[in-house]
């Protein structure tokens, strides 16, 4: 052996432990990619149609979730001029100030919103003066009447107590429950 091959088996020898601690961090990196990925997979096989559940609408927006026409396409009757009642479930940081305002101002048969009060009257088409008779049950229109923020829960046991004392006569009413979610 030459002295040139002799000084760089010495040097390897010296960084032995150095080397190793390399190659464990590489070997620790390598073991957390493929588990990223192998969680990923099994994730995509537990999924019935994982090419159905997300649809990316280009490239610079996020993924956002495609329920799909099944959950979408819904028949769901209201009916202003019956009992049925509009409740408006308000979530926290999803828009709802804001879906809760359009309710009340801009639909096909719009409150009656005075700018003295936060509040408007939401009586069905053909009430008579003076007479409840309420279709929308929310914050801009009946105030936190079950509380800041209620939960479904609370809103289903306090809604038609609520309804019944705010229009005077008690009465059978069906509840569409409405909320806004942003992801």
């Amino acid at each position: 052996m030459s002295s040139k091959h002799l000084i760089m088996l010495t040097i390897k020898s010296k960084c032995a432990s150095v080397d190793k601690f390399y190659i464990f961090i590489l070997l620790c990196f390598l073991f957390a990619v493929l588990f990223i990925f192998s969680c990923d997979l099994i994730m995509g096989l537990l999924c019935e149609c994982p090419e159905t559940l997300y649809a990316v609408n280009d490239q610079t927006q996020p993924k956002a979730k495609n329920y799909g026409l099944k959950v979408l396409d819904r028949n769901l009757d209201f009916d202003m001029n019956a009992n049925d009642v509009i409740v408006f479930l308000h979530i926290q940081k999803t828009g709802g100030t804001g879906f809760g305002k359009h309710l009340v101002k801009y639909l096909e048969h719009p409150c009656v919103c005075s700018k003295a009060i936060k509040r408007c009257n939401c009586n069905r088409p053909g009430t008579r003066e003076g007479v409840k008779n309420i279709w929308l049950f929310s914050r801009y229109s009946t105030g936190w009447r079950c509380g800041l923020h209620a939960d479904w829960t609370e809103l289903n046991n306090c809604v038609p107590e609520r309804m019944d004392k705010l229009e005077g006569m008690q009465k059978e009413r069906r509840l569409v429950f409405l909320k806004l979610i942003n992801e």
